[in-house]
């Protein structure tokens, strides 16, 4: 975050106007070989390495499961994934910042996936956003619906 335009005041700090950086366009990170997970609410997947759900991921490599609390960052092959609920992925990525609760979550690393339960499916800056029930194949980043 940038100020721009700022005086102090008796120990206050005054800002004109708030200035987000937001992320640098980088190129996309893959995967060295073909893992694919999907990010589901309910359904069963086939054929996929890692089932994220919103409290809980499902390693089928290893036969674990990982309870989760969201937002959190999971390293996949590594792959840098965010998992974030009820925000606008896009605002999350340039603001850098999620705020649950009473918690503030700051993303200092810039994540190569986020998962995130709004109905979105994009490419941005290099970071691929995928909604619920979708799988996606980290050496491809194809997405495909379950």
């Amino acid at each position: 975050m940038l100020f721009h335009r700022y005086k102090i005041n008796n120990k206050l700090l005054f800002v004109d106007k708030l200035l987000f950086p937001g992320i640098p366009l980088r190129p996309v990170n893959y995967s060295q070989e073909s893992v694919k997970i999907a990010f589901l609410s309910s359904k069963k997947p086939n054929n996929t390495d890692y089932v994220f759900y919103k409290d809980k991921i499902k390693d089928r490599i290893k036969k674990k499961k990982y309870e989760i609390t969201e937002p959190c960052f999971v390293k996949v092959k590594n792959v840098i994934v965010l998992v974030v609920f009820g925000f606008d992925p896009l605002t999350i990525i340039n603001k850098r910042y999620v705020r649950k609760g009473n918690t503030d979550f700051l993303i200092d690393e810039i994540p190569d996936i986020l998962l995130t339960d709004k109905k979105v499916n994009m490419n941005y800056k290099g970071v691929s956003i995928v909604s619920m029930d979708k799988v996606i194949d980290l050496k491809t980043r194809e997405v495909k619906d379950i």
